[in-house]
């Protein structure tokens, strides 16, 4: 299901070889989005070619992925040059590139309870959705949080905007408990604060220091967080 207004264009399109599938060598996109998203118990995956929580893309063999078009007449085309015999099944370390920023929410507790956003900056990139680069968030199973950001009412998993001022986080909390944010993945400029600031308890917290805990009953909370 879906956490934006951008419910038109989905298709869900299966892995049509008996091997893995590299969607980086063996998609040809035309009037679709670039991001591709694939379920892995109970919760979305994703890639924009370039990062993202789809480890280098990769789609195991028996495994489906949803992509979006954007305009009338929108093709895929699924090239032999994909099938490649790699099974990590969705294993893999986050993308070492430049201006990103991985973003992680998970419970106190039991810290695979989680989701990520990906935050990368660009300056030729804008502050809306541009299918070329960004990534919608669709929403995890019920027992799974959700972690986006938004700009004009629109939900992103993977947000690439030309400089980091203050971005608007949402979370899903599907449980009570104890939460936390924390910084998986950071290739700022060195000496860049990586600010969350918690506007109901009037906290502004580096987390580069350390993680930001709070206690929280089950809600989606669209107005609590900001990314500075």
């Amino acid at each position: 299901s879906l956490l934006n207004d951008s419910d038109y264009g989905w298709n869900l399109i299966g892995n049509p070889f008996s091997s893995a599938f590299n969607s980086q060598t063996g998609l040809n996109f035309d009037n679709i989005d670039r991001a591709i998203y694939t379920w892995n118990n109970g919760r979305f995956l994703v890639w924009n070619g370039s990062v993202g929580s789809l480890p280098n893309g990769i789609i195991p063999f028996g495994s489906a992925f949803f992509v979006r078009g954007n305009k009338a007449n929108s093709t895929l085309a699924i090239n032999k040059a994909g099938a490649i015999h790699d099974f990590s099944w969705f294993n893999g370390d986050v993308q070492n590139v430049n201006n990103l920023l991985v973003l992680r929410f998970s419970d106190f507790s039991a810290d695979s309870i989680s989701d990520n956003l990906f935050v990368q900056t660009d300056e030729s990139a804008s502050f809306g959705f541009e299918g070329s680069r960004d990534a919608l968030k669709l929403t995890n199973a019920d027992q799974f949080p959700d972690l986006y950001s938004i700009h004009e009412n629109v939900k992103f998993s993977i947000d690439v905007i030309p400089y980091v001022n203050i971005i608007p986080i949402g979370v899903k909390i599907p449980y009570d408990g104890s939460w936390k944010f924390s910084i998986e993945k950071n290739t700022f400029e060195t000496g860049r604060p990586i600010y969350l600031y918690d506007k109901v308890a009037d906290v502004l917290k580096d987390l580069r220091t350390g993680d930001y805990f709070f206690q929280a009953t089950s809600s989606q909370l669209d107005d609590r967080f900001e990314l500075q």
